[in-house]
């Protein structure tokens, strides 16, 4: 089995019929992806730049949803 590139995580619930929706932090960026049949987690082009702030906000409600 080959170790993930990066470390990425799903937040709550959120997806439709191939997947869910996940984040992940890279080299002092963020990023977000929502999975698809053909998704590529290990591919960086497949992810989608987003803001610390949107980050920052989908970690906290993770949290909130778990607890």
């Amino acid at each position: 089995m080959s170790e993930k590139k990066f470390n990425y995580k799903g937040v709550g619930e959120i997806g439709y019929n191939y997947g869910g929706l996940f984040i992940m932090e890279h080299e002092g960026k963020y990023y977000w992806l929502i999975e698809n049949y053909n998704t590529d987690f290990e591919d960086l082009s497949d992810w989608l730049e987003i803001d610390k702030e949107l980050y920052d906000s989908l970690v906290a409600y993770e949290a909130r949803r778990a607890s």
